[in-house]
């Protein structure tokens, strides 16, 4: 059974300000191309969209993955939380 994606009220609100789509999201996280451990047990999954690299960071959890974050590496970001 695949986990269920949640998304965040900060990830929705990310997402929102930088043109993020849900399925772009979504799609990052069932087949990301780069998987890194993040800060707090996170993981950072990485995947191209048109010459563009979209990181999500999430929270595994036993029935769900909880999306925290979303951004475009390499574009102006707050994402010092997120980092490791």
């Amino acid at each position: 059974m695949e986990k269920l994606v949640i998304l965040s009220e900060h990830a929705l609100a990310r997402m929102r300000e930088r043109n993020i789509g849900r399925k772009q999201v979504e799609r990052t996280v069932r087949e990301p191309e780069v998987e890194r451990s993040a800060r707090h047990g996170r993981k950072r999954l990485s995947r191209r969209f048109a010459g563009r690299l979209l990181t999500v960071v999430v929270e595994v959890r036993e029935d769900k993955v909880v999306v925290v974050t979303a951004l475009w590496e390499g574009e102006e970001h707050d994402a010092g939380n997120a980092a490791t």
